[in-house]
């Protein structure tokens, strides 16, 4: 038996489709997607694609925040400030089942394929959709592996591939279809292979034209209504280094500059003002 590994698609489906092309040849026998399918330029293409594939998915974060706006739980300044016109332009182009089908996923979720070990699917980490599980940490992965019942844990959030064993249990993290930082561009992906006696794993990568994907982020909108998240979004992918970050914590030291040390988000003129400074001036190379 043989299982794809997907996390953190973001809504890019130039990327999705590598994977899947690369995969074509494959006997793949199911596929698991630990969370982050959308908030990007194709989320909708993307769940149906997913659907199509009778993957077996989980919430992310960007899906908690889909399921907020739509709640009518997301904080006042999500429906009007320039920070969050991304989230807000990629919540509108989700359709009513996308949401419903978004809203019935667990957090995690136990697989036990075909008298195979189970297998633990979270998005961030045991605890929390949003935390981070690193290998480079000993004590944490130590934790992990005590903290957990099944045999095989997959998570992603963190945009890094790695595999870590520790008295044969096994916890893989597949990268990031989009937007790894680890400075390989391809959409990054995993294998998991029962030999009859237990799992094993190993990383993948399939490259993508980022022409495609830029034209995604213009037919969608966002590079006109999100400029600087969706150029941060492009270049993230680009490059494999993490740009969506960088310009918002360059935004927000603009932001103490201008004397909102402790906003709780950006006000519009400084966000304009930090997005014009960070890609026009070379910030954001």
């Amino acid at each position: 038996m043989q299982l794809a590994l997907l996390a953190d698609i973001h809504g890019n489906l130039p990327a999705l489709q590598a994977v899947l092309d690369t995969l074509r040849g494959e006997q793949i026998d199911g596929w698991i997607v630990a969370g982050d399918m959308v908030n990007g330029p194709s989320g909708e293409q993307v769940m149906q694609t997913l659907r199509a594939l009778d993957a077996r998915m989980i919430v992310g974060n960007n899906e908690q925040y889909m399921l907020r706006f739509a709640s009518g739980h997301a904080p006042a300044e999500w429906e009007t400030a320039q920070q969050f016109s991304f989230i807000r332009n990629c919540y509108r182009r989700l359709s009513s089942e996308t949401l419903r089908d978004l809203a019935e996923l667990p957090e995690q979720r136990v697989l036990t394929l075909d008298r195979t070990a189970p297998i633990r699917v979270v998005h961030g980490s045991l605890e929390d959709v949003s935390g981070l599980v690193t290998p480079q940490l000993p004590e944490t992965l130590d934790h992990i592996f005590r903290s957990l019942a099944e045999d095989v844990l997959i998570c992603g959030h963190l945009h890094q591939p790695w595999i870590a064993q520790l008295d044969g249990r096994l916890a893989v993290n597949p990268g990031a279809v989009t937007g790894g930082l680890n400075g390989d561009p391809r959409a990054q992906y995993a294998l998991l292979q029962w030999d009859g006696h237990r799992w094993q794993a190993s990383l993948h990568g399939a490259p993508y034209d980022f022409s495609r994907l830029r034209h995604d982020l213009e037919e969608s909108g966002l590079l006109a209504e999100a400029r600087p998240l969706a150029l941060a979004f492009l270049q993230s992918c680009q490059s494999g280094e993490d740009k969506w970050v960088a310009f918002i914590k360059f935004a927000q030291r603009q932001a103490a500059l201008a004397g909102y040390p402790d906003a709780s988000f950006i006000p519009d003129d400084v966000w304009q003002t930090a997005s014009e400074s960070f890609f026009n001036k070379g910030e954001g190379n």
